[in-house]
């Protein structure tokens, strides 16, 4: 009966997603390497306001670093993305 509780609770969180903020939203993405378009794309998936050709950075230390639609990051849990339109001068 214990397997039958811990398939339960390994049901309830997928331990191959872990939680990012993307824009100031927690989501759930997979854990693992994947380059900068899949993470938009993992975004776009969960609801996040982006357009695929969008720029995007992740949180290191105080600052943000770009990431190129083929540069490959390393998601873990608590991570932060931003991605916004390059071109928003306003």
């Amino acid at each position: 009966m214990t397997s039958v509780t811990a398939e339960a609770g390994a049901a309830s969180k997928d331990p191959k997603t872990v939680s990012v903020v993307f824009n100031s939203q927690t989501i759930e993405i997979p854990r693992g390497e994947h380059t900068g378009a899949q993470i938009k794309a993992f975004a776009i998936a969960e609801g996040i306001a982006i357009q695929p050709d969008f720029p995007l950075a992740v949180k290191h230390g105080n600052r943000f670093e770009n990431i190129g639609d083929t540069d490959v990051v390393k998601v873990h849990a608590n991570q932060e993305f931003t991605s916004v339109a390059g071109d928003d001068n306003s």
